[in-house]
């Protein structure tokens, strides 16, 4: 590595730069397209269980920023999201339970 900037060659400099950049921009778009499939997965999840338990409430009230905004929330760790969600559905079909049983 150089010891001062007036040492270092600027072309080497401006290119590791521009790297540095691609790589990021590579990073962010790769992000993009997990979080999307993490969405799509869920939602698909969702629809096939639509009857079972609370996934109902996944289907009807959330939408892929909300389920993306919820996998950032969980540091990007799929497995984490999917146990939020989980124990989520889990309370909603209690609720559910509660409210059939108390209509008779």
């Amino acid at each position: 590595m150089c010891s001062t900037f007036k040492n270092c060659d600027v072309d080497l400099l401006l290119n590791v730069i521009g790297l540095l950049r691609t790589t990021a921009a590579s990073q962010n778009t790769l992000t993009k397209i997990g979080n999307k499939m993490f969405a799509d997965q869920v939602m698909a999840h969702a629809k096939a269980h639509y009857t079972e338990g609370g996934w109902d409430v996944i289907v009807e009230c959330w939408d892929n920023d909300q389920l993306n905004e919820l996998l950032a929330d969980c540091y990007g760790v799929e497995h984490e999201a999917w146990r939020v969600l989980e124990s989520l559905v889990d309370v909603w079909s209690e609720r559910q339970a509660d409210a059939r049983n108390s209509a008779f």
